[in-house]
């Protein structure tokens, strides 16, 4: 990996967290903070907020906290 180039990433906007928030699905939770996306649609003051760490975190991915790196799975059988 040491001859590979970092990619080059422009920041994350607090227009651009407002305008994809608005398109999620309100009573939809990611888990496991279980924070519905209506709240975060709706609580507007945060989208500042996470366009702050989300730029952190592209920055430097050791810092991202393990709950926001965890999710379950599920298999599906094909019909």
């Amino acid at each position: 990996m040491s001859n590979v180039t970092a990619m080059e990433h422009s920041p994350i906007t607090t227009e651009q967290v407002s305008r994809l928030t608005a398109k999620t699905l309100n009573w939809k939770a990611p888990e496991p903070d279980g924070i519905h996306n209506s709240w975060i649609k709706w609580f507007t003051v945060t989208h500042s907020y996470l366009a702050h760490y989300f730029n952190q975190f592209m920055e430097d991915a050791g810092i991202i906290p393990e709950f926001l790196v965890q999710g379950i799975t599920y298999l599906l059988p094909e019909s």
